[in-house]
């Protein structure tokens, strides 16, 4: 099966999420290469999906290749408490991790169904957009941006322009950077 790459954006966040180190062996970029690996192996059917995915040294990802991190190849370590604590400590955060990300998806298609109520059919790159300025800003600050772009904007149409919704998008990045750009000065 041909391997989507993950992107750089999701790579980042992916390194940001884990600290910068290997997931498995604690590795840093000082140390080794890191890389992104897969929770459960693409050939195994494991997705893209951020909480599918680890940060991994190059050591570790190669050595462990598509095998999944439940097989058994050999016999098992005697491991300690604090290893099965680690572990454990592992699993919950992957767990936590996918709730925040299903969170954040879902409450991305509040706002999203919000502007769509309010100024009208969207992007897909606008949809995206959002979905990362969910992390960012407060529900608040994002219904207004949407409200403030409606009344500038002309509100909701019944038929689909790209140039109509292209500007819309620009015009709300417009009011967030102007934001960030207050928010920064002062």
């Amino acid at each position: 099966m041909p391997r989507k790459s993950t992107g750089k954006r999701i790579r980042f966040e992916i390194f940001k999420r884990d600290g910068f180190k290997c997931v498995y062996c604690g590795s840093s970029p000082v140390q080794s290469v890191l890389r992104i690996d897969h929770v459960l192996p693409v050939a195994e059917g494991g997705t893209n999906a951020p909480e599918n995915l680890v940060t991994s040294c190059h050591d570790c990802n190669s050595g462990k290749s598509s095998v999944k991190l439940n097989d058994k190849k050999l016999s098992k370590p005697d491991i300690n408490g604090a290893h099965k604590e680690h572990v454990e400590q592992l699993k919950q955060f992957l767990l936590i991790q996918k709730e925040i990300a299903d969170a954040r998806r879902e409450y991305a298609e509040e706002i999203a169904d919000y502007w769509i109520n309010t100024v009208g059919p969207m992007t897909e790159d606008m949809f995206n957009r959002l979905a990362i300025l969910v992390k960012e800003w407060p529900h608040e600050k994002l219904i207004e941006a949407i409200d403030i772009t409606a009344r500038k904007m002309g509100g909701q149409s019944s038929t689909f322009s790209s140039w109509k919704a292209n500007n819309q998008a620009k015009y709300f990045h417009g009011i967030i950077r102007k934001w960030r750009s207050d928010n920064a000065n002062g």
